[in-house]
């Protein structure tokens, strides 16, 4: 049976696929670069395939704004101890009302600056609503950190 062409790439990941297309377009054929033009629009149409919204992919910023609030979760519940001395489903309980804490008090006063505070879990917090505006839920914290440690 035939394979398809994206079947080889079945095990890879979204962002690694956006590299080897990335990395097709730098590549220059006979010594000449693939003209802008053309590689825009193999990268355009190589992210709706990947990112088609509405089947199963998720639009590129979101993926971004995704990974990198996961990035900051995972970071905080590996770095601060009363979060890190758990595992994940008493660290997103933990993370949850410490989060909450600070966005229902001191966010009130820093969401008007630009510095990050000090304390660590005001810092997350902070991040994590500079970034999106709200915080996610226990249970999507747990997911996070579910598959953290997979």
């Amino acid at each position: 049976m035939p394979r398809k062409s994206w079947d080889i790439l079945a095990g890879v990941s979204v962002a690694d696929k956006r590299r080897i297309v990335q990395a097709l377009i730098s590549e220059k054929r006979d010594g000449v670069p693939m003209p802008a033009e053309l590689g825009a629009l193999l990268l355009n149409s190589a992210e709706q395939c990947l990112a088609r919204p509405g089947r199963g992919g998720v639009p590129t910023e979101k993926a971004n704004l995704y990974a990198k609030r996961d990035a900051l979760i995972v970071d905080g519940w590996r770095s601060i101890p009363e979060w890190r001395k758990h595992e994940p489903w008493g660290a997103a309980t933990r993370m949850s009302t410490g989060l909450r804490r600070y966005e229902n008090g001191r966010w009130k006063s820093d969401r008007h600056g630009v510095t990050t505070p000090i304390e660590p879990i005001a810092a997350i917090g902070y991040s994590l609503l500079k970034l999106d505006n709200h915080l996610p839920g226990k249970d999507a914290i747990y997911k996070i950190l579910k598959s953290a440690t997979a």
